[in-house]
């Protein structure tokens, strides 16, 4: 875990609240003092031996809008820090960053690139484009939704279908930006945006998607 301004703040909170100093607090976790100054520097990192032993402590002084359930269904929290910052499993080339009003104006029959240079988007990142997955931009997630947290980023593609199991980025006729999930057992996929359940045969997914959901997300990563 990355080292945030909202973990320092709850670090010094717990020691407040148990009137503890940071030696006494660094004692009973089996650590040096200095270790427990280094958890007071933003972007300074806690080992997951120590953060499963921490988490719990200082869990309730945490923005809880910023603790969300993993797949694995284990609680995390998601730190400000850009921990984020590794490469994930799809990768985006040239990523123009969207809000949600650039997000709703997206048409992928344009294409992600044109669309791009219409909207002067800025390029916020460049990593070599994945063969298979087509263009990929990157979409803030403003406020916590379906057990994602707020600022988590979504890495969307028009061009790939999503895996099983995955995270869906869905903006509907209306324009409402929603996030859904999407499996597949067999040749039988099952969607499900904002309570309502689809399902159908795999081969006419492109179909589906195309013409209701342009928009997928395939990575969630959060930091």
């Amino acid at each position: 875990m990355r080292v945030d301004q909202h973990i320092i703040t709850a670090i010094d909170q717990y020691l407040q609240a148990n009137r503890l100093t940071q030696k006494e607090f660094a004692r009973r976790l089996g650590v040096c003092e200095a270790t427990v100054v280094k958890w007071h520097r933003a972007g300074n990192g806690i080992s997951n031996v120590h953060w499963r032993i921490i988490y719990p402590l200082i869990k309730r002084y945490l923005p809880q809008n910023r603790i969300f359930i993993t797949n694995a269904g284990e609680e995390e929290y998601s730190s400000l820090t850009g921990e984020h910052e590794i490469d994930p499993k799809y990768q985006p080339s040239f990523v123009p960053l969207l809000n949600t009003d650039k997000l709703k104006k997206y048409n992928p029959i344009v294409g992600i690139e044109q669309f791009a240079q219409t909207e002067n988007l800025d390029r916020v990142a460049y990593r070599p484009k994945v063969a298979g997955v087509g263009g990929i931009f990157r979409y803030d997630l403003e406020c916590a939704s379906n057990g994602v947290p707020a600022g988590a980023l979504l890495y969307v593609s028009s061009e790939a279908k999503p895996k099983n199991g995955s995270l869906i980025l869905a903006v509907a006729t209306n324009g409402v930006v929603t996030l859904g999930t999407f499996s597949a057992t067999g040749t039988v996929f099952e969607l499900i945006v904002d309570g309502k359940k689809m399902s159908g045969r795999l081969d006419s997914i492109r179909t589906l998607f195309s013409g209701f959901f342009p928009v997928i997300s395939y990575e969630v990563i959060c930091f």
